[in-house]
Parts: C-alpha cells; structure tokens; sequence
C-alpha cells in the first residue's frame, strides 16, 4: 500500500545511520507458554522515528510510492510486481555500512522474533570484531566495549520506497 510520493531524497540524523553506533538490545517477551530474552545487535537507536522519512513506520507493509532511498542508504532488494497493466518497481532500501541484505519479508516473524518484521536489513561480520556498542535494557542504556564473534548478524532498519 503506497502511502505518499517521496521524490526528495530524505536525510536522517547521521546517528541513525553511524558504522559506530550499534547498540545491543535485550527484551523479555512472551513465547508460547513461557517468557523468552531476545537479544540482538542493531545500528542505530532502538525507536527512533526521526530516522524516516514523514509518515513511515517500520514494519507496515506500507511503501512510498514513487520513491527514493534515503540518503546513506542503498537498494538492497528490488521486486518488480506487476497486477493488469500496472508494473511496479519496489525496493527496500539499507544503510550503506556493512553490506546489509534484505530480508525475504514472506519469511519474516514466523520464529517469534518480532525485531525483525521492522528491522528488514541485516549482514554477517566476516571475522570477530571488537567495538564500543551500547547496552539497551529495559529503558536504561550504557556503554561498553563489545566483541563480536565470527559470523555475528548486525540487523539494521529499512526503508521500502
């Protein structure tokens, strides 16, 4: 469902998009008969609206039509669909650090990790990798020193133009 034309090209804050802000986000939630922790490394601030772009929500099915990515971000998936006569070309669009793939949206959310139905970009660390990230926890933040392993996933949110 399209929900505006967006022929400018949107700016987030840099924060949003910064190779060095990643934070780490811990959350407690209801699977089935017991409490689950999800936790999961992301860039860029847990819930943040002024990341994107005027009447956005990430994880609606919602898209802009026509459309362009952010600024800082690149095409990462391209669907052409087409329904009669009429041909659309949509994409979701990811931060440019780190190599982010899209997620295949038809396999989102079937796991119990909701996360991933708003955050649609992900990549892999090739190799470990030591960084400063900060901690997310029920409303409290702080920063450490954080290593990731090999073949760690950075989940990242993205725009669908």
């Amino acid at each position: 469902m399209s929900i505006a034309a967006l022929t400018t090209i949107f700016t987030p804050p840099a924060s949003c998009i910064a190779s060095e802000n990643i934070w780490w986000i811990w959350k407690s939630t209801a699977l089935d008969t017991t409490t689950q922790s999800l936790i999961w490394h992301q860039l860029g601030p847990p819930s943040a609206s002024d990341c994107f772009p005027p009447s956005y929500t990430p994880g609606s099915t919602a898209y802009y039509t026509p459309g362009r990515c952010p600024s800082g971000y690149t095409a990462a998936q391209t669907i052409v669909s087409s329904a009669g006569t009429v041909t659309e070309t949509v994409q979701t669009c990811c931060p440019a650090p780190y190599r982010f793939r899209a997620r295949e949206t038809d396999a989102v959310i079937s796991n119990g990790f909701e996360y991933q139905s708003e955050l649609l970009c992900w990549s892999q660390f090739q190799g470990a990798t030591s960084m400063p990230i900060t901690k997310s926890s029920a409303g409290t933040a702080e920063q450490e020193d954080f290593s990731f392993g090999t073949d760690a996933t950075l989940h990242a949110y993205g725009v669908v133009v």
